[in-house]
Order: C-alpha cells, then sequence, then structure tokens
C-alpha cells in the first residue's frame, strides 16, 4: 500500500510540473535550438514559429562557447541569418572576421512614413559590439523595438544602435542558425551554441536578465530539479528496504 502511495505521488508530481509548463510558457516564444556545435547548420522553418512571425519587434536569444578564433580566420562567423531572396537581413547576427566583435545587420525600410516597400541597411551597414569573451559561456541577447536595436552580454545592456527605419521583416523565411558564409562553405564558428530561443515581442531588460540566470544547460525551473532531488523512502519496522529519487 505504501509503494503504492508512492506511486500516485510521484504521478502528481509529474502532472504539476506538465501543468506549470503549459499554463507559464511563453506564446511567443520559439524554441530554435536547444545544443549543438556550432560547425553544424540548423534550419527552423518559418512555419514553427510560434506567434507572429512578421513582427518588427522582436528577441534573439542564445548562448554561445568559442572555442578557437582561428576557425575561419577573415571571414565572418554567422550565428543566426534571417535572409530573404531578395537578400534582405532582418536580422544577421555573426562574430567579426578578425577581431572579437559581434556584428548586427539589419534592413529597413526607408520610407517608413509612405509605405515605401524599398529597403536599406543603416549607413554603418551594422551594429557592432566590442570584446566578446572567448572560451567561456556567454549570454547574448538582441532585441528590436520599432527602430531601437538592443544588445544584451550576460543579462546586461551594453550597446543601444538607432535604426534609420522599421526593420523589413518577411514572416515567410526561415531562421538559419550557424549558417555557412556560402553555399558549401564551412559552417558557422568553432565551439557550441545553447538555448537558442526567437520572441515574436521585444524583451524587457528583467526579462532579459532572467534568461541570463536560467543558465545555457536548462531553465530556472528545470535547474532547480537538477539541484535538488526528491527522495521517497519505504520504511518496513523502522528501517529502509527502498527508496525512489527524482
Amino acid at each position: 500500500m505504501e509503494f503504492k502511495t508512492i506511486i500516485i505521488g510521484f504521478i502528481i508530481f509529474l502532472v504539476i510540473i506538465w501543468l506549470y509548463r503549459y499554463f507559464f510558457t511563453d506564446p511567443t516564444r520559439t524554441s530554435l535550438l536547444t545544443m549543438g556545435k556550432a560547425k553544424t547548420s540548423v534550419i527552423k522553418s518559418y512555419t514553427q514559429i510560434t506567434g507572429n512571425a512578421e513582427s518588427t519587434d522582436f528577441t534573439y536569444n542564445m548562448w554561445i562557447y568559442v572555442s578557437d578564433w582561428n576557425y575561419k580566420m577573415g571571414k565572418d562567423k554567422i550565428i543566426i541569418q534571417r535572409k530573404n531572396l531578395n537578400n534582405d537581413l532582418f536580422p544577421e547576427i555573426k562574430l567579426a572576421s578578425s577581431s572579437n566583435d559581434l556584428l548586427i545587420n539589419m534592413h529597413v525600410f526607408s520610407d517608413v512614413g509612405t509605405g515605401s516597400s524599398t529597403s536599406q541597411t543603416k549607413p554603418s551597414g551594422q551594429c557592432r559590439v566590442a570584446n566578446i569573451p572567448l572560451q567561456k559561456w556567454t549570454q547574448i541577447s538582441i532585441t528590436v523595438n520599432n527602430r531601437a536595436l538592443d544588445t544584451y552580454i550576460d543579462g546586461k545592456l551594453v550597446k543601444t544602435c538607432l535604426l534609420d527605419g522599421v526593420p523589413k521583416v518577411d514572416g515567410q523565411t526561415n531562421i538559419n542558425i550557424c549558417p555557412p558564409n556560402t553555399v558549401g562553405g564551412d559552417a558557422g564558428f568553432d565551439g557550441f551554441i545553447a538555448k537558442v530561443r526567437y520572441y515574436s515581442r521585444a524583451l524587457n531588460p528583467r526579462e532579459v536578465y532572467e534568461l541570463y540566470k536560467e543558465g545555457y544547460s536548462g531553465s530556472l525551473f528545470g535547474n532547480l530539479f537538477n539541484k535538488y532531488k526528491l527522495r521517497f523512502s519505504y520504511i518496513k519496522d523502522n528501517e529502509e528496504v527502498g527508496s525512489l529519487e527524482i
């Protein structure tokens, strides 16, 4: 009877976890990649994007670990790229060719007031963030709110770039993770990438910091289960004769 009670308790515990994830999952979030080698290219279909795939306000969050900067020396190392048939980028997030800088390219509508579909990059061509750490896990969050492009490193806002217009977003375009620079070329960068997420809205600083606190290996909720264990013991005559640990 006691063991049956333990099993029932365990089932109730699993139901609570399922209900938590069901009711507290952000409907604007799409998980693009849990973890993988950054030399392997991954394509996420636009049909799998949760929320508004054409939202001009959005967030990309990821963790990267760069092992060796000499890989693809002299070439940019693309982390995230969303590009349509006209080669409009919205965005392209990459590591610079010869320095440990982060580059974000974005095509925008040039005539916001007239509704023109003509697009252009901002005059500088990109938003640049210097000194991305090497050989350590680093969280990167890129948020776009109207014309403001914010870059967060390890949960902290490090740079804001003002775009020349509203981002030109094509909702029927796939998201590429660590793609090659050219067809058949070497993909991504030398290292690892984890917890790549897309949000069809701009996260606020508190939300970005919460993502940083989660770490690269799991959610905050999941990390609690990795840190703490629950053990059920079957006692008979004041002696443990069996146990179940979760």
